[in-house]
């Protein structure tokens, strides 16, 4: 008797639970709030809003109308232009700016002197700048950054990304970010940074010009462990501030070198060849969203530009 008693009793919840589910689905089937058939989930832009609580109203705020990220009007969908794309939008170290001009980017001091992946050869000139396009900053501080494609390593020639020169001395860099040759000493076809005022000698040649902190056969110049990346995209980062030089990778801090003498940084009368010079080329390297910053950059400000899209 009591299981036929306790059936009823569930068999009567079930349907009470049935009937509310019923008028449910029939109110919203005849909502102006929503629609939805087999296949769609429909909301009306005007009426949905969003509340922190849902018995007081004045938690709650319009999803699209009062947006100041996102309108929607008859034609256009428009998105703010600090709107963030995220690979974990409860991350905001995963997210990065959709749009170049985003607030990170106006208000940290810097210049761009290549946007979309451009392509150099031996007969393809780089880029050729005055000096004094470079934002204002200390004599001993920068960071330049830039995503590289190297995609010919068989040179036996210096090749060059970035050169900071004198106004009548091609030959005094400061600084020159260079690919050294496939061979050549313990540096075989990496990144390579030059300081001229590195080398106590003043020799105008690039085999000693920022030849600095020698040990054991390392100039402390060259950027280690990038062979396997060679071929593939990636992102790379310097800072330079007083004595300290350091080298992210795709955002990951992989060098830190302390100098034996103060860098230097160019002058404002002076040069800025980017992708190759009338000395060097740029055969095989490819650039996007190179840049020079006038300060360095804190370790969140690398890891965000290390994630924006080289394309």
């Amino acid at each position: 008797m009591q299981k036929d008693t306790l059936a009823l009793f569930l068999s009567l919840i079930a349907l009470i639970i049935s009937i509310f589910y019923f008028l449910s689905f029939h109110a919203f089937r005849n909502s102006k709030l929503m629609f939805y058939d087999e296949n769609q989930l429909l909301f009306n832009k005007k009426f949905t809003y969003l509340c922190d609580n849902t018995r007081d109203f004045n938690t709650c705020k319009p999803i699209m109308s009062n947006s100041n990220m996102l309108k929607i009007d008859d034609d256009n969908i428009l998105l703010n232009k600090n709107t963030l794309v995220c690979d974990n939008v409860e991350d905001l170290k995963t997210c990065n700016c959709l749009n170049k001009s985003c607030d990170f980017f106006k208000n940290t001091s810097s210049y761009m002197f290549i946007d979309k992946p451009l392509s150099f050869s031996k007969e393809k000139f780089g880029k050729i700048y005055g000096a004094r396009i470079l934002p204002k900053s200390l004599k001993d501080e920068f960071s330049f950054s830039t995503w590289m494609n190297i995609s010919f390593i068989n040179s036996d020639r210096w090749r060059s990304i970035f050169q900071w020169v004198k106004k009548d001395d091609d030959n005094y860099l400061s600084p020159g970010i260079f690919i050294s040759p496939e061979k050549w000493s313990s540096c075989n076809a990496k990144i390579d940074i030059r300081f001229s005022n590195m080398n106590e000698n003043k020799e105008e040649s690039i085999y000693s010009n920022g030849v600095y902190n020698l040990i054991e056969g390392n100039h402390g110049h060259c950027v280690k462990d990038i062979t396997q990346l060679y071929y593939n995209w990636f992102h790379f980062t310097l800072i330079c501030k007083g004595s300290n030089i350091k080298y992210y990778i795709n955002g990951q801090l992989i060098q830190n070198e302390d100098l034996l003498k103060p860098i230097e940084i160019g002058e404002e009368d002076g040069y800025i060849y980017v992708g190759g010079s009338k000395s060097y080329s740029s055969e095989g390297i490819i650039l996007a969203k190179t840049r020079w910053y006038g300060r360095i950059l804190t370790e969140d400000e690398i890891q965000f530009i290390s994630r924006e899209k080289y394309e």
